[in-house]
Order: structure tokens, then sequence, then C-alpha cells
């Protein structure tokens, strides 16, 4: 795989993406180049946002098709799925 940030296009993508860290501009700047290696983003069909007040769609969304599209781009911003639990046990 290319580097994300060395690179204006992204010509092979992999399955999946984590981007994390303190550094915002960055994974902001992954995410529109990986959007621009779309030719169309239909949203709702191959453009799929995801926050924590969806969170609950994220299954139906993996398992649902890219009718049309031959591939599919969905964001998961602040989820929380990812985080820590730092409550003990």
């Amino acid at each position: 795989m290319e580097n994300i940030s060395d690179n204006e296009k992204v010509s092979n993508l992999d399955s999946l993406y984590l981007f994390y860290g303190p550094e915002k501009y960055l994974i902001e700047e992954a995410v529109k180049k990986i959007k621009k290696s779309f030719e169309k983003l239909q949203k709702g069909i191959n453009y799929i946002e995801i926050s924590e007040n969806n969170i609950i769609d994220i299954i139906s969304n993996l398992e649902t098709p890219p009718f049309g599209f031959d591939k599919k781009l969905i964001i998961v911003k602040n989820s929380g799925l990812f985080k820590k639990d730092t409550k003990a046990r």
C-alpha cells in the first residue's frame, strides 16, 4: 500500500484503515485523499458516515453491498469503539 500522506491520489486501497491520534489535520487529509480515489460518492449507497449517534447501524452498513458501485466507503468518527475502558473491574 502506498503511503497516503505522500501521494496525491491513492490507486490501490486496502479494505480497512484505522486513523487515530492527536493530529486531526493529518487524519482529515488522509480521508480526503481516500475520497478522491472514488470516482463518485453517493451518500447512503457507497458513502456512509457513522458517528456515536448511529453506531448501531454499522453492521447493517457493512453487510449491505454498494449497489451499482465497485466499492463502498464507510467513515466512522467518534464512535467510542476503540476507547480503552478505564473503569476498574
